[in-house]
């Protein structure tokens, strides 16, 4: 029976071949170089190519890192390997929301190179076999493609020899000295690519130095993480990583991934991978525990670097778990705050922005205004960005002078960084932005960025004293700017001198038009939002189309005042006085959505639950009762 049901599964598998051979897309597998034998730790290459024999076919070429399940490599006798990259996702593999894709040409082959190495461990010598499974074509343009579904490649063969451990421990060796001399970060991680796939105890041990010393081309390091994941010895790399762990010495920097990859592996260490149950989860939580109390305990010894590293990684970690009650994150918090001026350039972006909330502290104050005195690197932008939200609400009395700098800087922050400053405006800025702001319009295609950003920032900090300047050089030179250097200036106009500014504005959205232009509506709300743009919002909310009344519903209840909900209700009973037992068209059910929302939740108000569920059961468009689930 046995030997019935293999014969049958064979001659299936020998159908579904036969068609995909006779199919207008074929695979062909290949060993790369035409290589037959290998020694255990050496990259083992799969040329795929596709060759399609009809036109209208596409292939994906993107290859990452780890790999994606897009290809499903197969290999054959399953014993003497470790599927570690199954073991390191546990069910979850990474699938990229990207794809390269080429048009494949008639009967010209398109080779993609896979790596076994990145999929499977070789533990024992032997003879093997391995196919691929891939969902790499996709039939029509490239617009409109679709999946053309599984294709199954040919078999290849090949063996695989022993590397002997002095073999494996003399490439090592070589290696590590390559690395650690290189003077270029590609070369370097090229060999330590090639180091990730040894696995005895000599080269899981240069792999550990370089982890916990890394060779570094500053902010990156050489990456060996994935040669951890690779090693056979894994209680070896765990207990080095623990020992790291709690070494007062050694640096915790999360970017490391020294914290991560203990827990990860040793996880999968107390919960071996089992392939009938793959996505068995790990332990993580619970041996997350243990080594955030021995890093806790550590810090009293540290000092320096280490000691701001290890408190960052606890502190990361402990709010990350929503455990910012105990001491511990107190004790984290605590260096943190008193040892700002030491967190790491490329930390303090996403420290602020992610757990600022956590760090709101005048004791930092000091280390703030510092950064914003000293970094001007175009790249730390980010940086001085959040360092600015940060200040602006613990000492927004000091944060005047710098404001000033920023504003009138080159390479400034974004509006969003600064725009809840608590000045109404910087007199100090005026000229600055004036010649900014014409030296940009000089060169509107080139200088685009630039223009976009200076006429936003006149918006929200210059005053009037520039006004007939500026609107003389939009009214000369104004159509050669692109949408959102137009929609800042005009929320500045409109600010200053709404009197003037609507015939502009009124130009540049045509009340006629169908949509409000996206690229000056979106610069034109964000940059100020002025009475002048409330009326005029109100205005477009009675006369204009209905999509551009429905933008308009949905921009005041984003920036308008409170007064507004009552102007939008008005606007909503009206429409539906008019529309009641009518055919409505989908243009108009789109305007009742969108009312609806408005009414129910703005930026300054906010509707009961009752009230909105009353709102919402009451529309009258079967666009509206199916976006809210109305009753029939």
């Amino acid at each position: 029976m046995r030997r019935l049901l293999i014969l049958i599964l064979g001659l299936l598998c020998c159908k579904v071949a036969s068609a995909q051979t006779a199919g207008p897309v074929r695979v062909e597998l290949s060993l790369e170089g035409g290589k037959t034998t290998y020694r255990i730790g050496e990259p083992i290459l799969l040329g795929l190519a596709f060759t399609a024999t009809e036109p209208g076919f596409s292939l994906n070429t993107t290859t990452t890192e780890p790999a994606s399940p897009v290809d499903t490599v197969i290999l054959s006798p399953p014993t003497g390997v470790f599927p570690w990259l199954d073991d390191q996702a546990r069910g979850s593999r990474y699938s990229p929301d990207y794809a390269g894709m080429s048009s494949l040409e008639v009967n010209k082959p398109e080779t993609v190179v896979l790596s076994l190495n990145s999929v499977y461990r070789f533990d024992s010598p032997g003879h093997y076999k391995v196919h691929v499974v891939t969902h790499r074509v996709g039939a029509g343009d490239l617009r409109n493609r679709q999946p053309l579904g599984a294709l199954t490649s040919n078999e290849v063969e090949f063996n695989v020899e022993t590397m002997s451990d002095a073999e494996d421990a003399a490439r090592a060796a070589i290696l590590e000295e390559q690395i650690r001399q290189a003077g270029d970060r590609r070369q370097a991680q090229s060999l330590a690519d090639e180091l990730d796939w040894l696995t005895g105890d000599a080269s899981t041990r240069v792999k550990l130095s370089l982890f916990l010393h890394p060779k570094t081309f500053y902010p990156f390091a050489v990456n060996v993480t994935r040669g951890l994941w690779v090693a056979r010895n894994r209680a070896l790399v765990v207990a080095e990583l623990e020992h790291a762990l709690s070494d007062p010495a050694q640096a915790l920097s999360p970017s490391s991934q020294l914290f991560s990859t203990a827990v990860a592996l040793n996880a999968r260490l107390e919960v071996p991978y089992d392939p009938a149950a793959p996505g068995k989860p790990p332990p993580t939580e619970q041996i997350e525990s243990q080594y955030l109390k021995r890093i806790a305990a550590t810090l009293p010894q540290r000092t320096g670097e280490p000691l701001v590293t290890a408190a960052l990684t606890l502190f990361i970690q402990l709010a990350q778990r929503k455990e910012t009650a105990g001491p511990d994150f107190g004790a984290a918090r605590e260096v943190l705050v008193t040892h700002f001026a030491e967190v790491n350039e490329y930390n303090v972006d996403w420290l602020l922005n992610t757990y600022g909330s956590y760090l709101q502290d005048t004791r930092i104050v000091p280390a703030l205004e510092n950064i914003l005195e000293t970094q001007s690197k175009p790249i730390m932008v980010g940086e001085r960005a959040a360092v600015f939200a940060q200040l602006i609400k613990l000492a927004p009395q000091d944060v005047k002078p710098f404001l000033i700098k920023e504003v009138c800087a080159t390479h400034s922050v974004r509006l969003d960084a600064i725009r809840n400053a608590p000045f109404d405006t910087l007199p100090e800025t005026d000229e600055c932005l004036k010649d900014q702001i014409h030296a940009a319009a000089a060169n509107a295609q080139q200088k685009r960025q630039d223009l976009q950003q200076k006429t936003s920032f006149a918006a929200r900090f210059a005053t009037n004293a520039i006004y007939d300047d500026l609107l003389s050089l939009y009214e000369t030179s104004g159509t050669d700017w692109d949408g959102q250097a137009r929609g800042g200036i005009l929320a500045y106009f409109m600010r200053w001198d709404a009197k003037r500014a609507l015939p502009l504005l009124e130009a540049a959205l045509p009340l006629n038009a169908e949509f409000f232009d996206p690229n000056i509506s979106f610069a034109l709300f964000r940059a100020y939002y002025s009475s002048g743009l409330d009326a005029f919002l109100r205005t477009r909310l009675l006369a204009a189309p209905p999509a551009q009344a429905g933008e308009a519903a949905f921009r005041l209840s984003q920036h308008g005042p409170a007064e507004d909900q009552d102007i939008l209700r008005q606007r909503l009973d009206h429409w539906r006085c008019q529309w009641l037992g009518k055919d409505v068209p989908q243009t108009e059910g789109k305007l009742e959505v969108e009312l609806v929302q408005a009414v129910i939740g703005g930026k300054e108000w906010q509707m009961s639950d009752a009230e909105a569920s009353a709102l919402r059961e009451s529309c009258i468009s079967p666009l509206c009762k199916s976006r809210f689930n109305a009753r029939q």
